[in-house]
């Protein structure tokens, strides 16, 4: 997708859709809100996922902090990175964030 990064933000529709490399400078430059994009993929994730069932837990409550947190140090000027405000997906990960993610006929070994 080729976006002119001083003209025109992404759509919602756009920003689920994007990838790292194009969204990281939307981000860096205050053209896109991280809160939008985790906002879109959110949306994405409620409109797909019950065909798909391709998450176990979606941490909406979590994301949307974190994306408001990375949208503030961003702000002030602390932008850490391409990664920085971007959201992301966890696959088939049994313990993360130290919570128990049910897998289908497998049970971790621990609870982390």
């Amino acid at each position: 997708m080729d976006l002119n990064l001083a003209e025109r933000p992404a759509s919602s529709d756009d920003l689920a859709t994007l990838g790292i490399a194009e969204l990281a400078p939307l981000i860096r430059h205050g053209s896109v809100s991280p809160v939008a994009v985790t906002e879109a993929c959110l949306e994405r994730i409620s409109r797909h996922d019950g065909g798909v069932r391709a998450f176990i837990r979606v941490t909406a409550e979590q994301a949307l902090s974190a994306a408001h947190a990375a949208e503030a140090e961003i702000a002030d000027g602390r932008y850490r990175g391409p990664f920085h405000g971007i959201p992301f997906a966890l696959k088939d990960i049994p313990v993360c964030c130290r919570r128990m993610c049910r897998l289908p006929r497998m049970r971790p070994s621990h609870t982390g």
